[in-house]
């Protein structure tokens, strides 16, 4: 594999390539798990802030509940008695966010379904509560609409959006009431038409939306905001509550959102949580980005390692190369001198065999020379011989001696 690589620089490209997707990949399902970490720890503080206030709307009529109980209880309650009932249960301290808990009569007209309200007790009989009173609730639509429903159901209810009469021109909040319904009959009746005419009034209790909330929450999550709308649609105008001033760029860049309508007391409210962070951040927030930025390097150190043996064995095939052609330049150069030599000494070769041959031939003719002249050497020689042996019988024949001594060519 290493030597594909060291040879193949495409290959440290694809490696690369696949590598950086690796790592973005990692870097994509870390942030995504994290996100998905996020969201469900958001999805369970907007669940622990709806149960928060439907325990504490749970809680509150109890406490309206006790109130109706009281008045079963009573012959007829006295304004001393309801005062001595709300400051045994001590709502300012152990039911934060109350208003005050206030007793409301209805009084029949002549015509079915037709009669008027007064707030006769309401405590505590503070500077605000003051201000309520003897007031007709049922004289406004919104109240009315919430009165109506507990008389007919028997039921707790919650009134949509209201300004109560308490508020002054200071600090003015947005509110609501809770109206659990009395009858005369010191027990709820069995039908709708019997509810009406038994009815006798309602415990209530007015809540200032602010002070609920932080009533509510003794601690919350400050990185989750979240609004209040009455109703089961979001609108500006049924605006009950929000946690901050509320520009509408906060919820489009909001990182984490949620919509949820929820029942109070037979009212809808809705709730739209928004938030950019949801817990604090650790070191595992940064996990995504040492991901990243190890992976890009780590990655970046082993194409540069990969492209440096490729370009140092692009060097040494080329040294190798150049000496490989020096090489076979030397041989080449050797085996063209060896070629010149060879012809050389076969050309001297060549000579010198010729000149051997002209010397030997000229050698047999001056051979063949000799032996000729050697032969007519010879034939003299016996004619001379002969004619002696001549000389020599004449001169015996004429009685003379030989002069000539023949002797030695008779032992040869």
């Amino acid at each position: 594999m290493l030597k594909a690589l060291v040879k193949n620089p495409i290959i440290a490209w694809i490696i690369l390539l696949v590598s950086l997707i690796s790592t973005i990949s990692a870097y994509v399902l870390t942030t995504h798990h994290l996100d998905n970490r996020d969201q469900t720890k958001f999805e369970s503080e907007t669940l622990q802030i709806i149960d928060s206030i439907q325990d504490r709307f749970s809680i509150y009529e109890q406490t309206l509940r006790a109130g109706v109980a009281y008045i079963y209880g009573s012959e007829n309650v006295s304004h001393q008695e309801w005062k001595t009932y709300l400051e045994t249960i001590n709502t300012p301290v152990y039911w934060p966010g109350i208003q005050g808990i206030g007793w409301s009569v209805a009084k029949h007209s002549q015509q079915d379904d037709k009669f008027s309200t007064s707030v006769v007790y309401l405590e505590p009989l503070d500077w605000r509560n003051k201000r309520a009173v003897g007031y007709d609730m049922w004289s406004e639509p919104v109240r009315r609409k919430a009165m109506k429903s507990a008389m007919e159901t028997g039921l707790a209810t919650t009134s949509g959006i209201i300004t109560l009469v308490q508020e002054t021109n200071e600090n003015i909040q947005k509110g609501f009431l809770t109206y659990l319904p009395v009858y005369k009959t010191r027990s709820t009746p069995a039908t709708v038409k019997d509810r009406k005419e038994q009815i006798w009034g309602w415990v209530y209790a007015p809540f200032r939306i602010k002070d609920f909330i932080q009533g509510t929450f003794s601690s919350t999550n400050k990185k989750i905001e979240f609004q209040i709308y009455d109703g089961e649609q979001i609108d500006s105008n049924q605006l009950l509550y929000q946690s901050k001033d509320f520009y509408k760029d906060d919820l489009i860049n909001a990182k984490f959102t949620q919509t949820t309508t929820i029942q109070v007391k037979g009212h809808s409210w809705t709730f739209v949580f928004y938030a950019d962070a949801i817990q604090e951040q650790s070191p595992i927030y940064l996990l995504p980005t040492f991901i990243v930025i190890a992976g890009v390097l780590f990655h970046m150190l082993l194409f540069a390692t990969i492209f440096v043996l490729y370009y140092s064995n692009k060097t040494t095939e080329k040294i190798v190369l150049e000496r490989t052609e020096e090489l076979q330049k030397a041989k080449t150069l050797l085996e063209d001198t060896v070629k010149e030599r060879t012809k050389e000494l076969k050309k001297a070769h060549d000579n010198l065999e010729q000149d051997v041959k002209d010397r030997t031939l000229e050698l047999q003719n001056k051979i063949k020379e000799l032996e000729a002249i050697n032969q007519a050497s010879m034939g003299r020689e016996e004619r001379m011989i002969e004619l002696k042996k001549q000389i020599n019988q004449l001169s015996i024949e004429l009685g003379k001696p030989e002069p000539y001594d023949l002797s030695l060519l008779q032992k040869t």
